[in-house]
C-alpha cells in the first residue's frame, strides 16, 4: 500500500472509532432515562463478557486450526499417522 491508502485507512479507522463513540454516548444517555445506574452497567458487563466469549472462541478456532495444520503436515512428510502409537 502507498503512503496515501496507508494514511487514508488509517483516517477511515478513526472516524469509525469516534462514529462508535458517538454511538456509544447516545445509547448511554438514552439508557440512564428509563434504567437505573446499576442495570445499565450490568448490561456493559454482559456486552464485554460476550465480547471475550467471542475472542476466545476464535483463538481456540485458530488453535485448533495449527494443530490440524501441524499434524496434516506430520502426516505428509512422514507418510505415518500421528495418532498410531510409535
Amino acid at each position: 500500500m502507498t503512503d496515501k491508502e496507508l494514511t487514508e485507512a488509517g483516517d477511515n479507522y478513526i472516524a469509525l472509532e469516534i462514529k462508535e463513540t458517538s454511538l456509544s454516548q447516545e445509547y448511554h444517555n438514552r439508557f440512564k432515562e428509563i434504567l437505573p445506574p446499576a442495570k445499565i452497567l450490568r448490561l456493559y458487563q454482559a456486552e464485554n463478557q460476550y465480547k471475550l466469549q467471542l475472542l476466545n472462541e476464535l483463538q481456540n478456532r485458530k488453535h485448533r486450526a495449527v494443530v490440524t495444520l501441524c499434524r496434516d503436515s506430520f502426516r505428509q512428510l512422514t507418510g505415518k499417522n500421528s495418532d498410531s502409537r510409535f
